[in-house]
């Protein structure tokens, strides 16, 4: 017992320590790299205190990290340029007449911005822009509508290009092009079981929906349709170019923003203010992420010093838990992390200790990745600090934050209804990497 309470002191140290960190509202990055520099100074031999500037410097030197920037100025581009709010507009046309029909139309844009952006908070915070007023304006329930906008930003890093993916499949050695086919599948049950929530409620309760839109011609909802090519075509890009392996997933973030360029320039949407708006969120967005790799690169590296990793493996096979088990002490952690902390600060943290425990016991470390990333979507809408709650909350004037929280419910209970779906059947999101390889 004596030697097991010496084993955990480490790691129960560490989690406290990063714990505090993450409440005590310093920036995340900069809490991460004070921590690993003390873990180094204290915890290693001085001989090799010299290695905290290496593991700064190999923790983004990386091209495969490139595909972060790439896939975020895409976004960007889409998200200042007005293109979003015209693919809203045609699938708001093209669903006119289904009970809800706005919400459904969130729901569809969260997947299809989702499928060009890799960015769940991006995604919020364009669709709290763009679909709330219209739904204000047609009497649309508030707490639905917070629900689906909610809903449809947590697309934004399962659907691919994820940025979550391929932090996951970086820090985790793990193929960022099987993880993207593996998003796929169940991003697109996620659609459905939003969308059928939303009938559902609508038809048990029609003073839900008070819009009543009229059915629109065949002809109006044909022509809707050109304003939606651009995200199409992007989608295909991507997806189709991965697939059949005409380029990597890094490739295929450049080959989108030479795309997404194109269509500006020929929607004559492309300004200087357009470009220096995308760049300037792109820089934020891309240093922030890579200042967090930083320092959790060099937590990690003490981390293994440590043999914190070992430990937990060697923890939980002693304790004779089942790999099921070990899954839902994994979700009750990040649902704990959630509360206090951002989801990509929990990715960048938590895959390199998490993953090997997981694959130690059996899981697939692809079928994970899809599983890990849904559990990060979960994190953002958990209060009292979910990211996309309060992504939401800022970009609706007028908005509730107690109605956000009880409008999200639902999705919340969606996905994790989705991590016990995949853990029955596996092949939800093993088949279509499958078929890739």
């Amino acid at each position: 017992m004596n030697s097991e309470l010496i084993q955990t002191l480490p790691i129960i140290a560490g989690a406290i320590a990063i714990m505090a960190v993450m409440v005590s509202g310093m920036h995340i990055a900069t809490g991460l790299l004070s921590l690993g520099l003390i873990g180094i100074h204290f915890l290693l031999p001085r001989t090799i205190i010299g290695d905290a500037g290496y593991q700064a410097w190999i923790s983004i030197d990386n091209a495969t990290l490139s595909a972060v920037v790439l896939y975020v100025l895409m976004g960007e581009m889409l998200l200042h340029s007005g293109m979003g709010e015209r693919a809203f507009g045609a699938l708001d046309k093209l669903l006119a007449g289904l009970p809800g029909s706005l919400l459904h139309a969130t729901i569809g844009f969260g997947g299809l911005f989702a499928s060009v952006s890799g960015s769940s908070v991006a995604s919020a915070a364009l669709l709290g822009t763009v679909t709330v007023p219209p739904m204000d304006q047609r009497g649309y329930n508030r707490r639905l509508s917070y629900g689906a906008v909610a809903g449809g930003g947590t697309l934004g890093i399962l659907i691919p290009p994820s940025i979550i993916m391929i932090l996951y499949g970086y820090l985790g050695n793990v193929s960022i092009a099987a993880l993207f086919m593996a998003g796929v599948v169940p991003g697109l049950i996620l659609i459905g079981a939003f969308s059928g929530y939303i009938a559902l409620r609508v038809m048990l309760k029609p003073s839900l929906d008070s819009a009543h839109d009229s059915k629109p011609t065949i002809a109006t909802r044909i022509s809707a349709l050109p304003d939606l090519i651009p995200l199409v075509v992007l989608a295909t890009i991507v997806f189709v170019g991965i697939y059949t392996g005409v380029w990597t997933p890094t490739e295929a973030a450049a080959g989108g923003c030479v795309a997404t360029l194109a269509f500006l320039v020929s929607y004559r949407k492309f300004t200087l203010f357009t470009l220096q708006k995308a760049l300037q969120g792109t820089l934020l967005t891309s240093s922030m992420i890579f200042m967090i790799l930083v320092g959790s690169s060099i937590i990690a590296y003490v981390a293994n010093f440590l043999a914190v990793p070992t430990t937990l493996i060697g923890l939980i096979e002693d304790s004779n838990w089942g790999r099921y088990e070990v899954l839902i002490a994994c979700c009750a952690i990040f649902f704990l992390l959630g509360c206090f902390v951002d989801g990509l600060s929990i990715s960048i943290i938590t895959v390199p200790i998490i993953l090997p425990v997981m694959t130690s016991v059996g899981f697939d470390p692809v079928w994970f990745g899809v599983v890990f990333t849904i559990l990060i979507e979960v994190s953002l809408i958990t209060p009292p600090l979910g990211m996309n709650l309060f992504v939401i909350n800022g970009v609706v004037p007028g908005s509730n934050f107690r109605d956000i929280v009880l409008g999200t419910a639902p999705y919340f209970m969606i996905l994790l209804a989705m991590i016990g779906l995949l853990a029955l059947r596996p092949d939800i999101a093993l088949w279509l990497p499958g078929q890739l390889r």
